[in-house]
């Protein structure tokens, strides 16, 4: 058969759905008909099983953004000051725990959660107990975190201090603050950093297992 007699043509090839959506084979005899058919045939396959697998990587995407449980799968919740297992199924309660981001992995995930609660609480019933009159966030102070030796400072710079932040109306009750509830505790659970893995090097050297605390959030 004379193959530069038979003309291909493509009226639209959808880019977003890999679909052909048209051949002209007229004037072209059975057989070529039925072995391109068969090439369309397979090769429509192949896109639809690349878009299949586009479609699991995206969906493997969202998992890691934000992880949400399949149904019969078990996970946890803060219940008052205690951690409840429950199992996933998809009805109302499952979902208003999930909206509210009320739902945990695992266990060390909410207790982790919980005791941050518990700490955000104590830091604004200390300021409420004893901060005087705040004119204006601007003038107020709050915690942060020196990275240069991991220890928790109070700022006051002027500007407005970061949205959720407990504010103090002067440095000393900040303080005293960080000295009553625990400066460890502060760091480990407001900034997520484990004082009892201790450094080494600063990361400097590559002849230990330093702790860098900042992997684990880039890893995430």
């Amino acid at each position: 058969m004379d193959t530069n007699n038979i003309k291909l043509q493509f009226d639209t090839i959808c880019a977003s759905k890999n679909i052909i959506s048209h051949i002209d084979t007229d004037g072209c005899d059975e057989e070529f008909v039925k072995a391109t058919a068969t090439i369309v045939k397979d090769f429509t396959k192949k896109l639809q099983e690349l878009a299949n697998l586009n479609k699991e990587e995206q969906e493997k995407k969202e998992i890691k953004k934000r992880w949400r449980p399949n149904l019969g799968e078990i996970y946890f919740r803060i219940n008052w000051d205690d951690i409840v297992s429950l199992t996933w199924e998809n009805d109302t309660y499952d979902n208003k725990y999930y909206n509210v981001r009320d739902i945990y992995k695992t266990r060390e995930e909410a207790e982790f959660e919980l005791e941050r609660r518990k700490i955000m609480i104590e830091l604004q019933n200390y300021a409420d107990e004893h901060n005087g009159e705040i004119a204006h966030p601007s003038y107020a102070f709050w915690l942060a975190l020196d990275e240069d030796d991991m220890s928790i400072t109070v700022e006051n710079d002027s500007f407005l201090p970061p949205v959720g932040t407990v504010l103090f109306s002067n440095g000393d009750i900040a303080y005293d603050a960080i000295e009553t509830i625990g400066e460890d505790r502060i760091i480990k659970y407001m900034f997520g950093i484990d004082l009892d893995k201790k450094f080494h090097c600063n990361g400097d050297c590559e002849c230990c297992d330093e702790y860098d605390p900042w992997d684990e959030e880039d890893e995430d």
